[in-house]
């Protein structure tokens, strides 16, 4: 099933879904952070060689290669599955799963071993809302996507440090 085939007539529907998300993006934007907190890197990142593509642009770059699998939900509890093809494996997809309430996880080898959400998460969470008509090029939805997205990370982070 394709990203974009998904419309309003989906049971349940993807932009009752994407409502529910955005809201949850908006409500963890705003939750205050620490001296420790680190965001992935937004449109570039300086490296050793000078200025290189950011994760987040990365995954407005990737959204494209977005196809939505499932969604379902529970009551309050939501799950939509999607794959997104690999960059630099043609033949690779990688499984991001997003759930509301708000969390987020991607099979991808940086997905598994960090809490910051990768490029993949980010073009899934940025299909989502442009399937449901928002305009993903609005910096303002960028800034909720990224740092609902990346304060959450923080807060998973540091719970996971606290319970070990």
């Amino acid at each position: 099933m394709s990203g974009v085939a998904l419309t309003s007539f989906t049971n349940p529907p993807v932009w009752l879904f994407s409502t529910r998300f955005l809201f949850e993006l908006v409500n963890t934007s705003s939750i205050p952070v620490g001296k420790g907190y680190k965001p992935s890197s937004f449109l570039y990142t300086r490296t050793r060689k000078g200025e290189g593509e950011g994760v987040f642009k990365k995954g407005i770059r990737l959204k494209d290669k977005v196809t939505i699998k499932k969604l379902t939900f529970d009551g309050d509890n939501w799950e939509l599955i999607a794959e997104v093809q690999s960059e630099s494996s043609p033949g690779i997809k990688y499984t991001v799963v997003i759930l509301v309430p708000l969390d987020f996880e991607c099979s991808c080898p940086y997905g598994q071993h960090h809490f910051n959400p990768c490029k993949h998460v980010y073009a899934v969470a940025l299909k989502i809302l442009e399937i449901s008509g928002a305009n993903v090029q609005d910096p303002v939805i960028w800034h909720y996507v990224y740092e609902g997205l990346n304060r959450l990370a923080y807060h998973k982070a540091r719970t996971q440090r606290n319970l070990v």
